[in-house]
Protein backbone atom coordinates (compact mmCIF):
# COMPACT_ATOMS: atom_id res chain seq x y z
CA UNK A 1 0.00 0.00 0.00
CA UNK A 2 2.54 2.07 0.73
CA UNK A 3 4.06 1.92 -2.79
CA UNK A 4 1.01 2.98 -4.01
CA UNK A 5 0.60 6.43 -2.16
CA UNK A 6 3.91 7.02 -3.64
CA UNK A 7 2.71 6.40 -7.13
CA UNK A 8 -0.04 8.99 -6.48
CA UNK A 9 1.68 11.20 -4.45
CA UNK A 10 4.06 11.50 -7.54
CA UNK A 11 1.41 11.54 -10.19
CA UNK A 12 0.73 15.14 -10.31
CA UNK A 13 -0.31 17.66 -13.78
CA UNK A 14 -0.48 21.32 -13.86
CA UNK A 15 -3.60 22.87 -15.58
CA UNK A 16 -3.35 25.93 -18.02
CA UNK A 17 -3.04 28.82 -18.27
CA UNK A 18 0.45 27.55 -16.41
CA UNK A 19 0.06 29.63 -13.34
CA UNK A 20 -1.99 26.89 -11.81
CA UNK A 21 0.47 24.81 -9.69
CA UNK A 22 -0.26 21.49 -8.05
CA UNK A 23 2.32 21.77 -4.66
CA UNK A 24 0.81 18.84 -2.83
CA UNK A 25 -0.98 15.62 -2.64
CA UNK A 26 -0.85 13.79 0.79
CA UNK A 27 -1.38 10.35 1.44
CA UNK A 28 -5.26 10.70 2.60
CA UNK A 29 -6.10 12.01 -0.13
CA UNK A 30 -6.24 16.20 -0.18
CA UNK A 31 -4.90 17.61 -2.92
CA UNK A 32 -3.91 21.05 -2.80
CA UNK A 33 -2.84 23.62 -5.96
CA UNK A 34 -2.19 27.75 -5.95
CA UNK A 35 -2.79 30.36 -8.28
CA UNK A 36 -1.69 34.25 -8.69
CA UNK A 37 -5.46 35.32 -9.02
CA UNK A 38 -7.06 34.45 -5.69
CA UNK A 39 -10.81 34.28 -7.46
CA UNK A 40 -11.23 31.33 -10.00
CA UNK A 41 -13.30 28.57 -10.88
CA UNK A 42 -11.46 25.03 -11.38
CA UNK A 43 -11.81 21.06 -12.19
CA UNK A 44 -9.69 18.77 -11.23
CA UNK A 45 -9.25 15.77 -13.56
CA UNK A 46 -7.63 12.24 -13.73
CA UNK A 47 -5.39 10.04 -16.27
CA UNK A 48 -3.73 6.60 -15.94
CA UNK A 49 -0.46 8.30 -17.57
CA UNK A 50 0.96 11.70 -17.37
CA UNK A 51 0.36 12.38 -21.07
CA UNK A 52 -3.49 11.86 -20.54
CA UNK A 53 -6.31 11.26 -21.93
CA UNK A 54 -7.77 12.82 -19.27
CA UNK A 55 -10.92 12.50 -17.73
CA UNK A 56 -13.65 14.52 -15.70
CA UNK A 57 -14.54 12.18 -12.36
CA UNK A 58 -18.17 12.07 -13.59
CA UNK A 59 -17.23 9.60 -15.90
CA UNK A 60 -16.27 6.51 -14.10
CA UNK A 61 -18.80 4.50 -14.74
CA UNK A 62 -16.83 1.79 -15.66
CA UNK A 63 -15.69 2.03 -11.88
CA UNK A 64 -19.12 2.11 -10.23
CA UNK A 65 -20.17 -1.37 -11.17
CA UNK A 66 -17.65 -3.93 -11.94
CA UNK A 67 -18.92 -7.70 -13.40
CA UNK A 68 -16.05 -10.70 -13.42
CA UNK A 69 -15.77 -14.17 -14.07
CA UNK A 70 -12.41 -14.23 -12.94
CA UNK A 71 -10.79 -14.58 -9.61
CA UNK A 72 -8.05 -11.92 -10.47
CA UNK A 73 -9.89 -8.63 -11.50
CA UNK A 74 -7.61 -5.64 -12.93
CA UNK A 75 -8.78 -2.21 -13.60
CA UNK A 76 -7.51 1.32 -14.23
CA UNK A 77 -7.76 3.49 -11.38
CA UNK A 78 -7.05 7.51 -11.37
CA UNK A 79 -2.98 7.77 -10.86
CA UNK A 80 -2.45 11.13 -12.46
CA UNK A 81 -4.04 14.29 -11.56
CA UNK A 82 -4.46 17.44 -12.71
CA UNK A 83 -6.12 21.44 -12.32
CA UNK A 84 -8.05 23.20 -14.81
CA UNK A 85 -8.90 26.94 -14.48
CA UNK A 86 -12.11 27.41 -15.81
CA UNK A 87 -12.15 31.11 -15.90
CA UNK A 88 -8.90 32.63 -16.13
CA UNK A 89 -9.06 36.38 -17.17
CA UNK A 90 -7.99 37.45 -20.49
CA UNK A 91 -4.79 38.46 -21.52
CA UNK A 92 -4.07 42.32 -20.95
CA UNK A 93 -1.23 43.11 -22.87
CA UNK A 94 -1.47 47.24 -22.86
CA UNK A 95 0.10 49.23 -20.29
CA UNK A 96 3.49 49.28 -18.48
CA UNK A 97 4.95 45.68 -16.56
CA UNK A 98 7.11 45.82 -14.06
CA UNK A 99 10.13 43.36 -15.81
CA UNK A 100 12.65 40.67 -13.81
CA UNK A 101 14.87 38.34 -15.69
CA UNK A 102 17.21 35.50 -14.54
CA UNK A 103 20.02 33.98 -15.52
CA UNK A 104 20.49 30.28 -15.98
CA UNK A 105 21.74 29.90 -12.31
CA UNK A 106 18.51 31.63 -10.84
CA UNK A 107 20.25 35.20 -10.07
CA UNK A 108 18.30 38.23 -10.85
CA UNK A 109 19.64 39.96 -13.36
CA UNK A 110 17.70 42.36 -15.16
CA UNK A 111 15.13 44.94 -14.04
CA UNK A 112 13.00 47.18 -15.55
CA UNK A 113 10.31 48.21 -17.22
CA UNK A 114 7.96 46.97 -20.77
CA UNK A 115 5.53 49.38 -22.29
CA UNK A 116 2.81 47.73 -24.99
CA UNK A 117 0.36 48.14 -26.82
CA UNK A 118 -1.78 45.38 -28.87
CA UNK A 119 -3.44 45.53 -32.11
CA UNK A 120 -4.86 42.68 -34.45
CA UNK A 121 -2.45 39.87 -34.37
CA UNK A 122 0.77 42.58 -33.24
CA UNK A 123 1.96 43.96 -30.08
CA UNK A 124 4.60 47.17 -30.18
CA UNK A 125 6.16 48.87 -27.53
CA UNK A 126 9.75 49.89 -26.20
CA UNK A 127 11.66 48.76 -23.04
CA UNK A 128 14.37 50.18 -20.54
CA UNK A 129 16.16 47.40 -18.55
CA UNK A 130 19.70 47.75 -16.15
CA UNK A 131 21.81 45.15 -15.36
CA UNK A 132 21.49 43.91 -11.51
CA UNK A 133 24.99 43.68 -10.97
CA UNK A 134 24.09 40.59 -8.89
CA UNK A 135 24.72 38.06 -11.85
CA UNK A 136 28.26 37.34 -13.68
CA UNK A 137 26.07 35.45 -16.94
CA UNK A 138 26.15 37.87 -19.93
CA UNK A 139 22.19 38.99 -19.93
CA UNK A 140 22.72 39.53 -23.67
CA UNK A 141 21.38 42.86 -24.97
CA UNK A 142 19.13 43.56 -23.05
CA UNK A 143 20.54 46.70 -21.15
CA UNK A 144 19.54 50.16 -22.00
CA UNK A 145 16.41 51.21 -24.09
CA UNK A 146 14.72 50.20 -27.08
CA UNK A 147 11.55 49.44 -29.29
CA UNK A 148 9.60 45.87 -29.18
CA UNK A 149 7.33 44.64 -31.26
CA UNK A 150 6.01 40.78 -31.27
CA UNK A 151 2.01 38.82 -31.00
CA UNK A 152 0.38 37.33 -28.61
CA UNK A 153 -1.17 33.95 -30.05
CA UNK A 154 -4.34 33.06 -27.09
CA UNK A 155 -2.24 33.41 -24.09
CA UNK A 156 0.81 32.70 -25.52
CA UNK A 157 3.44 35.92 -25.69
CA UNK A 158 6.07 36.87 -27.86
CA UNK A 159 8.23 39.76 -27.93
CA UNK A 160 11.66 40.75 -29.51
CA UNK A 161 13.58 43.36 -27.99
CA UNK A 162 15.45 44.59 -30.98
CA UNK A 163 12.73 43.81 -33.58
CA UNK A 164 15.25 46.14 -36.63
CA UNK A 165 17.85 43.84 -36.57
CA UNK A 166 18.52 40.22 -37.44
CA UNK A 167 20.60 38.88 -35.09
CA UNK A 168 21.84 40.38 -31.54
CA UNK A 169 18.73 40.27 -29.79
CA UNK A 170 16.91 38.92 -27.46
CA UNK A 171 13.62 37.19 -27.52
CA UNK A 172 10.76 37.04 -24.33
CA UNK A 173 8.46 33.92 -24.40
CA UNK A 174 5.88 33.60 -22.12
CA UNK A 175 2.07 32.69 -20.63
CA UNK A 176 0.31 36.28 -19.97
CA UNK A 177 -3.11 35.94 -18.13
CA UNK A 178 -4.75 39.13 -17.02
CA UNK A 179 -1.86 41.29 -15.97
CA UNK A 180 0.74 38.24 -15.29
CA UNK A 181 3.43 36.77 -17.42
CA UNK A 182 4.28 33.83 -16.48
CA UNK A 183 6.62 30.84 -17.25
CA UNK A 184 8.36 33.49 -19.26
CA UNK A 185 11.70 32.15 -21.06
CA UNK A 186 14.28 35.01 -22.62
CA UNK A 187 16.95 33.66 -25.16
CA UNK A 188 19.37 35.29 -27.11
CA UNK A 189 20.05 35.32 -30.73
CA UNK A 190 23.25 35.47 -32.03
CA UNK A 191 25.10 34.63 -35.44
CA UNK A 192 25.68 31.07 -34.31
CA UNK A 193 22.06 30.53 -33.56
CA UNK A 194 19.39 31.30 -30.49
CA UNK A 195 20.95 30.72 -26.97
CA UNK A 196 18.35 29.98 -24.27
CA UNK A 197 19.02 32.01 -21.51
CA UNK A 198 16.86 31.87 -17.95
CA UNK A 199 13.24 33.12 -16.86
CA UNK A 200 11.58 36.06 -16.53
CA UNK A 201 8.36 37.10 -14.73
CA UNK A 202 6.23 40.87 -15.01
CA UNK A 203 3.72 42.20 -13.98
CA UNK A 204 1.52 45.14 -15.27
CA UNK A 205 1.39 48.25 -13.18
CA UNK A 206 -2.21 49.53 -12.30
CA UNK A 207 -3.77 52.53 -14.13
CA UNK A 208 -4.13 53.66 -17.42
CA UNK A 209 -1.81 52.32 -20.38
CA UNK A 210 1.37 54.58 -20.64
CA UNK A 211 1.47 56.37 -24.34
CA UNK A 212 3.36 54.56 -26.93
CA UNK A 213 4.39 57.13 -29.03
CA UNK A 214 7.55 56.79 -30.01
CA UNK A 215 9.66 59.25 -32.57
CA UNK A 216 12.74 56.64 -33.63
CA UNK A 217 14.98 60.07 -34.34
CA UNK A 218 15.10 60.81 -30.64
CA UNK A 219 15.39 56.90 -29.66
CA UNK A 220 18.27 56.12 -26.47
CA UNK A 221 20.85 54.48 -28.29
CA UNK A 222 20.97 51.42 -27.10
CA UNK A 223 24.05 50.19 -24.28
CA UNK A 224 25.12 46.67 -24.44
CA UNK A 225 27.47 45.43 -21.54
Amino acid sequence: MKSALIILATGLSLGSPAQVVITSFTHDGLLTWTNVVSNGTYRVEWAGSPTGAWHSFDLLTNLNSINSTSNSVTVQVPTFYRVLWLDPPPPQPDGTWDYQAYDTYGTLAITGRLTMASQPNRISGNWDLKWTGMSTNDPGPQIGSGQLAGNLAGYNLFVDLDPSTADDSVFLRGVLVGSYITDGIWSHETLGGEIRGGRFVATKRPGPAASLLWDRSSAPKQQHR
